[in-house]
C-alpha cells in the first residue's frame, strides 16, 4: 500500500513538474519575443531633445565620471543660489547610478538578456529591475517625442 501511494505521488509530481516546466517553456518563449532591444542610444535621444551635439560629447568625453558628477551638483548649487542642504543625496545616488546602468546595458546590447548578462544579473531580476526603475519609459518617451515630430 505504500509503495502504491509513493507511486501515484512520484507520478502526480513529476506530471505537476511537467506542466510547470511547459508553462515555463511557454512563457520564457513568449518573453524571448518581447525580449530584443531596439536601437537605443542615449546619445541620439539627448541630440534630439537639443541636449547634446559634437562639441558637448567630445568636451564631456573628457571628464572622469566623478567630475561630471560633481559638476552637476555645483550647476545645480549654482542655478538655485544655495547649497544643496536637506535633498537626500547621498541615499539618491544607489538609485541614480543603477538607473544609468540600465540605461546604458539596454542601450549598448542587442538583447535584454545580453544586458542582463552584461550588468551580472538573472533576466528575471533584471525585468525587475526595469521595472521599478520605469527604464522602459526612457526609450518610449523617445519613440512617442519622434512620432510626435512627423
Amino acid at each position: 500500500m505504500l509503495t502504491r501511494t509513493i507511486k501515484i505521488l512520484s507520478i502526480l509530481y513529476l506530471n505537476s513538474f511537467i506542466k510547470i516546466q511547459d508553462i515555463f517553456i511557454s512563457e520564457y518563449l513568449v518573453m524571448k519575443k518581447k525580449i530584443k532591444n531596439h536601437n537605443f542610444s542615449i546619445s541620439k535621444i539627448l541630440r534630439e531633445k537639443q541636449k547634446s551635439n559634437d562639441v558637448f560629447e567630445i568636451l564631456l568625453s573628457n571628464l572622469s565620471l566623478e567630475e561630471l558628477i560633481a559638476l552637476k551638483f555645483e550647476l545645480a548649487h549654482k542655478a538655485i543660489g544655495f547649497p544643496l542642504h536637506g535633498f537626500p543625496i547621498w541615499k539618491s545616488m544607489n538609485y541614480i547610478i543603477k538607473d544609468a546602468l540600465l540605461k546604458y546595458a539596454i542601450m549598448s546590447t542587442d538583447s535584454k538578456k545580453d544586458a542582463a548578462a552584461m550588468l551580472g544579473l538573472e533576466i528575471v531580476k533584471f525585468f525587475k529591475l526595469i521595472k521599478k526603475y520605469d527604464t522602459k519609459k526612457y526609450f518610449e518617451e523617445k519613440d512617442n517625442d519622434s512620432l510626435k515630430s512627423k
